[in-house]
Order: C-alpha cells, then sequence, then structure tokens
C-alpha cells in the first residue's frame, strides 16, 4: 500500500514526489547570511515540501516535491525563502539523477584515497554564454585544471598552488550568472543522502 504524508489536510503520495537537491549559494560564510538548519528546514517544509533534511551548514538541502517542473520549483523556493529571511538567497536545483551523471562524468581521472588536488563542482542555474566561458577557462593553468559540461564547472587545484585564481567571486563575474561550488565529498554526499 503506499506510503502516504498527511499534512495540513491533504495526503502527499511519497512515492509520486520527485527528490531534489537544493544548493543555497552564500550561507553562513564569514558571518553573513547566517541561517541555522533547524530553521531552513522548517522554512523548506512551510513551502509543502516534504522529507526535508540538510547538510552541514553551508546551505544543502535534500527534499521531496511533487513539483516536476524545475522552473516553477526554483520560483516557489526563491519566493520562499526571501519571504521568510527578507533578503534574497540564490538556489540552484538538481535532481538525484544530475548528480550522479555529473560525478561518473568527472575528467579528473581516477580519484585517489590521498588526493594532492582539491576537487570542487560550481553548480550554475543555466549553462554559460560560449563568450564568457572562454573568458573564464583562460585563468586555467597546469595546477589549476577547469573543465565545464551543461551546467556545471569542474575544478581541480594543486594543493601545493598557494594562490589559487579560482574563486565564486571571480567564477560569477567572468560568466556573468550565479554560480554556488561545493567540495567533492560534499557532492558525494548529497548524492548518497538523496539515495536513501
Amino acid at each position: 500500500m503506499p506510503i502516504s504524508w498527511h499534512s495540513t489536510g491533504r495526503e502527499f503520495n511519497l512515492f509520486n514526489m520527485q527528490t531534489y537537491i537544493a544548493l543555497l549559494r552564500g550561507i553562513n560564510v564569514s558571518g553573513s547570511k547566517i541561517i541555522k538548519m533547524e530553521l531552513l528546514r522548517e522554512i523548506f517544509e512551510s513551502m509543502q515540501l516534504k522529507d526535508v533534511r540538510t547538510y552541514i551548514q553551508s546551505g544543502n538541502v535534500v527534499f521531496k516535491s511533487a513539483i516536476k517542473d524545475e522552473e516553477k520549483l526554483s520560483e516557489l523556493v526563491h519566493k520562499g525563502l526571501e519571504k521568510a529571511l527578507g533578503y534574497k538567497v540564490e538556489v540552484v536545483l538538481r535532481t538525484p539523477a544530475e548528480l550522479k551523471r555529473l560525478i561518473n562524468k568527472h575528467p579528473y581521472g581516477k580519484i585517489a584515497a590521498e588526493e594532492t588536488r582539491k576537487l570542487y563542482v560550481a553548480f550554475l542555474p543555466v549553462a554559460p554564454a560560449t563568450a564568457d566561458l572562454e573568458k573564464f577557462i583562460a585563468l586555467q593553468s597546469e595546477q589549476e585544471q577547469f573543465h565545464f559540461h551543461e551546467r556545471e564547472l569542474y575544478i581541480a587545484i594543486d594543493k601545493a598552488m598557494l594562490k589559487p585564481k579560482f574563486t565564486n567571486n571571480i567564477l560569477e563575474k567572468k560568466l556573468k550568472i550565479f554560480a554556488t561550488t561545493r567540495n567533492w565529498a560534499t557532492v558525494n554526499k548529497l548524492l548518497e543522502m538523496a539515495a536513501e
């Protein structure tokens, strides 16, 4: 028999809901936009999103929604956060299938137990313009490699490099769109959570 979630007089069949991962930009960084994860979960639940879970303090939320249209769901989340917090928070959404695909397609080669590189993924809301992308790719070097695929940027930085050129702010300035970056361990953990 289908498992249902009862809330405010409505029933939500969890089997018919899509799992999403929300990646919030700039949360709990350098003392700005401080949000406790308990409050963040409550905000998502107030939007009728279900099975809401958070991971660490940097704004990672796994949840289920009956809304299958990413654009509509993104608008709901943006407006809900702004209404609850009083300021705008940029959010990127991905499905577990999209996370799994980007992990499987990573360009880093074999990832060793003792990595000599710092590995990251920057998530974008849309694919960047080709001209802007070329300007950013021009910043890479032997120690700092970038690889774009659709709406993600893979980043590999040699741990011996003292001052990498990559920052999330530089990326946004060059591409003229917002981005939010996660390390490789967090990306993998979020996929693990979303599959539970």
